[in-house]
């Protein structure tokens, strides 16, 4: 069995990690910030949106139940006119 992307992109994240460990918070901040891996990560929730907001290292987000009430077809989604 040959080595699938998810795993090259979490070896790539945990050798960017002090001591080559993290939480999956952690690999999530690594993965995010990769110019070559973020526009690839899945943004297919978009009523799930980043408020831009940090508790500690993680990122606050909000529920936009507008968003969430749009028929699947309506809703936009980031990178994608």
């Amino acid at each position: 069995m040959g080595v699938t992307h998810w795993q090259a992109w979490l070896r790539r994240a945990f050798l960017a990690l002090p001591e080559r460990t993290g939480t999956l918070h952690d690999l999530a901040a690594v993965l995010e910030t990769d110019p070559e891996i973020a526009p690839k990560l899945d943004n297919r929730y978009p009523e799930f949106l980043d408020t831009g907001v940090k508790r500690g290292k993680l990122k606050v987000y909000r529920y936009d139940e507008h968003v969430a009430a749009q028929a699947p077809g309506q809703r936009s989604r980031k990178g994608r006119a």
